[in-house]
């Protein structure tokens, strides 16, 4: 038993040494990254916000789409109609521009600012580090071996030393020396956000290792169980597809146009156009040369991994549970770095007590 003891605390030890900073590192710039669209939206109001957007049917919004898009024809790479914190039209086009559109009259807005491009960046160093090729690995790596081993770790160490008296695990002493301030801060704060850094670094595994975790979350799928693509209708033109409403709730948010990689057009759709708590629904939709749609994703239809994994962002952000879940990943966000402090401060503590034999093990049990 005592070895298990030891072994838990090296792998705790080293681990959290390492994924520790990188967990730094991330938890810091998600926790800035959470409030990206309130921050984007009141630092961009002229290109992102728009008076009583609400109020717009989804019509007008269509037919603003297909105004944009004949003026721009041949010259778009993708439309982005409202969505989340952008209320207003973004065409990227082919030349790599960015325009932003009021989405009632058509008017240009402006163009891709300073502050976006710095969340762009700012989710980049969140997913790699901005370390070319390889930081998504670090990233991804160090993640998994987070919530693996070193919050499972903490966990068992904690669960061996408090088992029998649960509440003091849950307590800080007083009247003692800064050592264990560190200590006592370290474990609590590490068994009350237990499961929230738990559920980010699984959910945040997601993005790096998508292919993967597909593979292992296939196993819950019924047998069989696949894609259903299901043809829909012909389009005399790709206006006529972007004028249409889905008659399934589905609100139109993003059309892609032909590249060198393919010939085809693509549409995707949301439940919600703006920020709410709740399952994300998404649906895709494909246009073939002769303009005949064919839905090959939609939540409804989609086996139990794909549902499962549709749900990573919303979870990892905090969005599925309203302002209350986004405030707690805000929280969260900055326990790894408390953890990093506090828990070698307690490691130099202990060593520098051992080495006069001043470590005395009764204040940690």
């Amino acid at each position: 038993m005592k070895r298990n003891i030891i072994f838990a605390k090296k792998i705790h030890l080293w681990l959290g040494l390492v994924c520790g900073f990188v967990a730094t590192l991330s938890g810091l710039s998600g926790s800035l990254y959470v409030w990206q669209p309130e921050l984007s939206q009141v630092l961009n109001p002229g290109v992102l916000c728009v008076e009583r957007v609400d109020t717009l049917s989804e019509e007008t919004i269509h037919k603003t789409a297909v105004e944009l898009y004949l003026h721009f024809e041949g010259e778009l790479a993708s439309l982005h109609l409202p969505y989340r914190e952008q209320q207003s039209f973004l065409l990227v086009l082919k030349n790599g521009e960015y325009q932003y559109f009021h989405p009632a009259t058509g008017d240009l807005l402006g163009t891709k600012t300073i502050s976006i491009r710095f969340f762009e960046h700012l989710l980049r160093f969140h997913r790699t580090l901005l370390i070319p090729r390889y930081g998504n690995y670090i990233v991804g790596g160090s993640t998994i071996l987070f919530f693996l081993l070193l919050l499972t770790s903490g966990f068992y160490l904690w669960w061996k030393r408090y088992r029998r008296n649960p509440r003091k695990g849950f307590s800080l002493l007083k009247n003692v020396s800064l050592g264990i301030i560190h200590y006592d801060f370290h474990k609590l704060l590490g068994i009350l956000f237990l499961i929230p850094l738990f559920v980010a670094a699984l959910s945040g595994s997601f993005f790096i290792f998508m292919p993967a975790w597909k593979s292992v979350l296939h196993i819950l799928d019924s047998p069989g169980k696949q894609h259903l693509e299901t043809e829909g209708s012909d389009y005399r033109s790709f206006e006529d597809a972007l004028q249409c409403s889905s008659e399934d709730g589905y609100k139109l948010r993003t059309a892609y146009f032909p590249t060198e990689m393919s010939d085809a057009h693509r549409l995707r759709y949301i439940k919600k156009r703006f920020i709410s708590a709740g399952l994300r629904q998404t649906k895709e939709v494909q246009l073939n040369q002769n303009l005949r749609s064919i839905t090959f994703a939609e939540y409804h239809q989609n086996p139990l991994s794909e549902k499962i994994v549709i749900q990573a962002y919303p979870i990892h952000i905090g969005e599925m549970f309203g302002l209350l879940g986004r405030i707690l990943v805000f929280i969260t966000g900055f326990i790894p770095a408390i953890l990093l402090i506090t828990g070698y401060r307690f490691y130099k503590f202990r060593k520098s007590n051992n080495k006069y034999g001043l470590y005395n093990k009764t204040n940690f049990t």
